[in-house]
């Protein structure tokens, strides 16, 4: 039976006390996961160079597991831990219960354990060593692998790590709607891309050749059905009562990040993949794609930022540990799931941009040298040194187009509305006559 925030049983996990026959399996099962890991990366040639940080990485985490569970330091007396790790250095006469309660303080350096999660990322991590290392070696599927193939995909296997393990986690899911948004973050737009940009197409070709599993995985991943996937499975679990469910009982949470990490890696494959059979898009369609993202998002941010109560009554009830009141921590859990995305996606289309109008000057001197120059050269100069800020400053007037169609109709201020309008006027009236200029001028070209 699942216990709510105010429940006793919450906070049993950073109590002190002796850990229970249960704590000692789940520490062992990391260990053992930790030394297969340990093991595996022996047959990683990638890795050879820094086999040594790697090992002492492990083995150190191996040890302060050691000491905290099966030395019990865990569970004894802050003086002791302190002087266990910083020795005659330990700073005396400091209190952290100067700014948190002594019945909080212990969230804020709680691990969690799941062996669920461990074991899970341990098989994860292990798989893929394996794959571009004896799997590698024995099927000849490639010469050798990109040390920063690996060292990609580790980093997306060490945010999930972080998210799911760390005191994030017990804030997120015991006290702080806005902690929980910054995990789903972490979740969807940071690990996945790791993930995918760190996996060689020779890994994952076999698993796709054209067969049922290749035609399943091309239509999941077409813009259109990845964006309506991610999307709805982003917002049916902000919708209060499954989201208050997924919080109060631990295998439905389970699934729930599962399928956000599943459809969010639907949603990256069209920007992140590197099999040709299932090729990204252009740089000018990422544009727009991007740009569909940004905007999707919008309607989960608002249902959630601009509720005029709170909507998660997991969090009204939770302890309060901060100085702001639930509906403050929902608003800004909200911004922190717009604002997190709006940057990101917000950057890659600059980055897009770039990378697109490179394309295009490079087929513009290939077309020159075979067919010569059909525009002055100092002209062509002229040009793109107009188009470029126009074209950029369209498309980011185009964004602020989007936004300002919410929040114009959100915000009743009618200077606000009025000045929003005039910016929103002369990034239009600026950019589409010199953006139509210059596509006419390529067109003609």
């Amino acid at each position: 039976m699942a216990h709510g925030p105010n429940d006793e049983n919450t906070h049993s996990t950073v109590d002190t006390g002796h850990p229970t026959a249960f704590t000692y399996f789940k520490v062992a099962m990391i260990l053992a996961a930790l030394t297969a890991v340990e093991v595996g990366v022996f047959y990683v040639e990638g890795l050879r160079h820094a086999i040594i940080p790697v090992l002492v990485v492990l083995s150190g985490t191996k040890f302060a597991l050691v000491a905290m569970f099966y030395m019990h330091l865990r569970y004894d007396a802050k003086l002791f831990s302190g002087l266990f790790v910083g020795g005659s250095g330990w700073p005396s006469g400091r209190r952290l219960e100067d700014k948190v309660e002594e019945s909080i303080r212990p969230i804020w350096t709680h691990w969690h354990g799941h062996v669920e999660v461990v074991l899970g990322l341990a098989l994860l991590e292990g798989a893929y060593l394996f794959g571009v290392g004896p799997l590698r070696e024995r099927w000849n599927l490639a010469d050798e692998v990109d040390p920063k193939k690996i060292a990609t995909f580790t980093a997306g296997v060490l945010v999930i790590f972080f998210s799911l393990l760390s005191p994030l986690h017990i804030l997120g899911d015991h006290y702080l709607f806005s902690a929980h948004m910054t995990q789903h973050v972490l979740l969807t737009l940071v690990a996945p891309p790791l993930l995918i940009l760190g996996t060689p197409d020779w890994l994952i070709r076999p698993l796709l050749r054209p067969n049922l599993s290749f035609y399943v995985w091309r239509f999941v991943t077409r813009p259109v059905v990845a964006v309506l996937v991610f999307n709805l499975v982003f917002a049916l679990w902000h919708v209060p009562d499954l989201y208050n469910l997924s919080v109060t009982v631990h295998a439905v949470h389970v699934t729930e990040h599962l399928l956000f990490i599943g459809a969010a890696m639907l949603m990256w494959w069209p920007l992140t993949s590197s099999m040709p059979e299932l090729p990204r898009l252009p740089y000018s369609l990422q544009m727009v794609y991007l740009f569909v993202l940004s905007i999707t998002q919008i309607f989960v941010f608002v249902f959630v930022t601009f509720s005029k109560q709170p909507l998660y009554e997991w969090y009204v009830k939770a302890p309060q540990i901060w100085v702001i009141s639930p509906l403050v921590d929902q608003q800004i859990g909200g911004i922190i799931m717009k604002v997190g995305g709006s940057i990101l996606f917000l950057t890659l289309i600059v980055v897009a941009f770039f990378k697109w109008y490179n394309d295009e000057e490079r087929r513009t001197k290939d077309e020159k040298r075979r067919r010569g120059p059909r525009m002055n050269t100092e002209k062509r100069r002229f040009w793109d040194a107009i188009w470029i800020p126009a074209a950029a400053v369209f498309s980011v007037g185009l964004y602020a187009l989007g936004m300002g169609a919410i929040f114009t109709t959100i915000y009743v201020n009618t200077a606000l509305k009025a000045w929003g309008v005039i910016i929103l006027g002369v990034m239009l009236v600026v950019g589409v006559p010199l953006v139509a200029a210059y596509l006419e001028r390529k067109m003609g070209s």
